[in-house]
């Protein structure tokens, strides 16, 4: 009897040791894991944003404050985790950025009127959230995606995206949505909630302003030309203006 005691001692302290070495292992590979992902970081004022140097191995980066008025110096191109709320900037320019790989939230920036400085972002994996902008009237920079994959909420930005019928001009309100999912490059979901009380809540809703499958076009560009697609077989009255 002693002698089986002692043997299933043995086998309880050889499963915990082999128990604790996996759990260190896992340990372990989270470090080197956390090390490979990139730092932390965090900017609250002008002068903080001005003086950042870091260029790469960003895990996360937010900026706050309402210090913070420009940002368009700072010359990182990849990051994880992007997070720009509550600042002071008026126009959001980040020329350098060219891909993010998690997430990115533009969120409570009341003096944000356009997104207009993202035309080096070529690839984006993750979520998107632009939210709680009360002045923001533009994304227009969005439309130089790409490849998306992930997921896009824009949500209570009170003015924006006033529905108008289909312009010939696709960097008007929500339209860059609906020329990147049109274009293909827009591989997820699209969630439009709570913005002007006229804008559009889906893609297929974007430059309808509430009128019916059967309506009158123009067409001024290039790009609307190839981005047309009446809802209906048949169409009211169809112009096209302009050069091609």
């Amino acid at each position: 009897m002693p002698n089986e005691k002692m043997m299933i001692l043995y086998k309880r302290l050889t499963l915990l040791c082999l128990s604790l070495a996996v759990i260190m292992s896992c340990a372990d590979d989270q470090g080197k894991d956390d090390n490979i992902e990139g730092s932390d970081y965090t900017v609250t004022t002008q002068a903080q944003a001005e003086a950042f140097d870091v260029t790469e191995d960003i895990r996360t980066l937010p900026i706050t404050g309402e210090d913070v008025k420009d940002i368009s110096m700072m010359k990182f191109k990849k990051v994880r985790n992007l997070v720009i709320d509550n600042t002071g900037i008026v126009n959001l320019r980040l020329p350098q950025l060219s891909a993010v790989t998690v997430s990115m939230t533009v969120s409570n920036n009341a003096s944000l009127v356009d997104i207009d400085g993202l035309e080096g972002l070529r690839f984006f994996n993750g979520a998107l959230t632009i939210s709680d902008n009360d002045a923001l009237q533009g994304i227009a920079s969005l439309m130089s995606l790409k490849l998306f994959s992930g997921s896009i909420t824009i949500t209570g930005n009170t003015t924006f995206a006033s529905d108008i019928e289909e312009p010939g001009d696709y960097t008007y309100g929500l339209f860059p949505i609906k020329y990147l999912v049109n274009k293909g490059i827009i591989k997820g979901t699209v969630t439009l909630t709570n913005n002007h009380p006229d804008a559009a809540t889906s893609v297929d809703d974007i430059g309808q302003a509430g009128q019916g499958d059967v309506r009158s076009y123009t067409l001024s560009s290039p790009e609307a030309f190839e981005m047309f697609a009446p809802r209906s077989d048949k169409v009211a009255d169809l112009t096209i203006t302009g050069s091609f």
